[in-house]
């Protein structure tokens, strides 16, 4: 549920793509026009790189804004278009430099500074990217981006008092919902779920629809045990995102007894996925069931979500009785048989071994049987672990993962060169 910090970076580019667009329309012409003897070809160059970039040529557009940016002794808004240029094409270090001299050009500024800084933290620079950002702030004192960013950057930095501070600013300098939402994940990732609820509930006052919010308001309140607020809430977001809404419904309904009601819910999104696998020809989990059958396959891996281990062993145990072999469902009993023993409950991992073995290599849920069968509640020495593994290496050597657990075993086992000679072959095969 909660996102990480690379995540919120994508969000918030949104903000910092839209002011450097703003720079480019409004003033770029003007730029390559400056009175400095370099207009014409200055001009030729940006209308070059203008059209390249508009047909969808990264390469020739930033070869010929660098052209453009380098001519004469100004060109602010071209250097800060070379700088964006540059950033889309993956040369950080370069597009950092043409930054700092926008930024050596107009120092009074703030969108150089504020380009300059997001460079910097791109390329983990954070000195000067803290340094940018600050300079924004004596320029534009409620520049947005630039309390965003400072907030993320000292969240990255444990500076945890100091990112609150920030993103409180964010919310009284730039008072929508975004700023309520970054505050709220922030306080998410603290673990202070009151204060998340409470900022997220002020983003959705400010905009009822927004589904992100709406996401993990309903995922904390299923965490905190408070029921209906979560139901409530995953009702809302069922018009946005059915498949991510219904699934919270499902454990809700079973965690509260309401068997019947979690079954209508799966039955609905059983109907959408075989809709979904009708049009794309996808193989799906259920495969060969029946609608019946299927749901109480799906209900046994919501029981098992929720730990409530008795209610999914016995849909489990329902539909491999009506279905004897089905893998699916026997690598689910297995599953839960092994978490139930893990947990302290009876002695399962031999009935679960035995279900796990049945399936065959060709199965797409070969590895992943084979991998279960080297958990510690198996009771497997290494040295057991490692045959096991290579023997399924054998029968199936297209697994990287069956590659990296054989390797972690000789590893462990003292076997260095074997480990070694194993990691080389997967880089070679894989990648």
């Amino acid at each position: 549920m909660v996102g990480s910090v690379s995540a919120d970076r994508r969000i918030a580019s949104r903000f910092l793509a839209l002011m450097v667009l703003g720079a480019a329309l409004g003033g770029v012409a003007l730029a390559a026009l400056a009175d400095d003897g370099f207009e014409a070809d200055r001009y030729y160059y940006f209308l070059m790189a203008t059209y390249a970039e508009l047909n969808r040529d990264d390469a020739a557009a930033l070869k010929a804004m660098t052209k453009a940016a380098g001519l004469g002794r100004g060109s602010y808004q071209l250097k800060l278009e070379a700088a964006r240029l540059c950033s889309r094409t993956g040369d950080g270090r370069k597009a950092l430099k043409y930054a700092m001299e926008a930024m050596a050009l107009e120092p009074e500024d703030p969108r150089a500074h504020l380009l300059t800084a997001w460079l910097a933290g791109s390329e983990n620079d954070r000195e000067t990217a803290e340094r940018e950002y600050l300079k924004v702030l004596e320029l534009t004192p409620d520049n947005p981006e630039a309390l965003y960013w400072l907030g993320t950057l000292y969240f990255e930095n444990r500076r945890h008092q100091e990112a609150e501070k920030f993103f409180k600013r964010l919310t009284s300098a730039d008072p929508g919902a975004a700023s309520f939402y970054y505050l709220g994940r922030f306080y998410l990732r603290l673990g202070r779920k009151e204060e998340a609820i409470g900022a997220l509930n002020a983003a959705l006052k400010k905009d009822p629809d927004f589904i992100d919010a709406l996401d993990d308001l309903a995922g904390l309140y299923e965490e905190a045990g408070r029921h209906k607020s979560a139901e409530k809430t995953y009702r809302r977001l069922l018009e946005f995102k059915p498949q991510t809404a219904r699934s919270g419904l499902a454990r809700l309904l079973l965690k509260t007894g309401r068997r019947a009601e979690a079954e209508r819910i799966v039955a609905e999104s059983l109907r959408d996925d075989r809709r979904f696998h009708r049009e794309t020809g996808l193989k799906a989990d259920g495969e060969g069931l029946s609608d019946d059958l299927e749901i109480r396959l799906r209900l046994g891996q919501v029981y098992l979500e929720i730990r409530r281990y008795r209610e999914a062993i016995g849909e489990f145990e329902a539909v491999l009785k009506a279905r004897a072999g089905h893998e699916r469902a026997a690598f689910s009993l297995a599953t839960a048989l092994m978490e139930r023993q893990e947990a302290g409950g009876p002695a399962g991992a031999a009935r679960a071994a035995g279900l796990l073995e049945a399936i065959r290599p060709e199965s797409s849920l070969y590895v992943d049987a084979r991998l279960l069968l080297i958990s510690p509640v198996q009771g497997l020495d290494d040295r057991q672990s490692l045959a096991l593994i290579e023997e399924a290496l054998r029968l199936k050597p297209d697994s990287l993962r069956f590659h990296l657990a054989a390797a972690h075993f000789q590893e462990r086992l003292g076997e260095l060169d074997k480990a070694r000679a194993l990691l080389l072959r997967a880089v070679e095969a894989f990648g």
